[in-house]
């Protein structure tokens, strides 16, 4: 990933657990209040199907290594805040979330992702100075990550490796997260 234009987080929902919130109302609820409380831009705010995605997205890419270390900042501040977020998520350039028109199979359901609130793209200064609003007023300490960047010539050799077909029985045989995904037909979706 060389470029991103948005950030976004993962609200999760489970009645009863003490880092989810109890409804995706709630969850919306405590988003919105942050927005509020911090004069932070709304988002575009996505139902997963189970719990909410919030998306800020940007009017222009920002550089992976910028973007890292924004997002570091942003997910510092919310936890100081107090806004209950997937901590996995949110500084997370990889990270895919449910797009708006698929399914959330999960627990066994079917229930459509869809969006719920729409915005424009901000101005990237804006979504810069607003996240460090937040780590001046909370004094979070904004990470700077760096990562070597592999020359795109180096990749030809891992696309055009042939390799033997891989033996599915003889991984399960050494792994104890294939076994349990063969004994239980992968209910359980911390496991997988």
């Amino acid at each position: 990933i060389s470029e991103l234009k948005c950030l976004f987080i993962d609200m999760d929902v489970e009645p009863g657990h003490p880092k989810k919130y109890e409804s995706q109302v709630a969850a919306v609820t405590a988003l919105r209040q942050f927005c509020r409380d911090e004069s932070f831009p709304a988002p575009m705010i996505v139902s997963s199907g189970g719990g909410i995605h919030a998306y800020w997205p940007f009017d222009k890419p920002v550089a992976a290594d910028q973007w890292r270390n924004l997002a570091h900042a942003f997910k510092a501040s919310l936890a100081v805040y107090g806004l209950k977020t997937d901590p996995t998520r949110t500084a997370d350039a990889s990270s895919a979330l449910r797009v708006v028109g698929t399914h959330n199979y999960k627990n066994g359901g079917k229930r459509a992702v869809e969006l719920i609130k729409d915005v424009e793209p901000y101005p990237r200064k804006q979504m810069l100075l607003a996240v460090m609003a937040l780590v001046e007023k909370y004094g979070v300490e904004v990470q700077s990550t760096t990562m070597t960047k592999t020359p795109a010539s180096a990749l030809g050799g891992n696309l055009e490796r042939e390799y033997e077909p891989s033996d599915f029985n003889k991984a399960v045989s050494h792994c104890a997260q294939l076994q349990e995904l063969v004994r239980t037909g992968g209910d359980s979706e911390p496991i997988w």
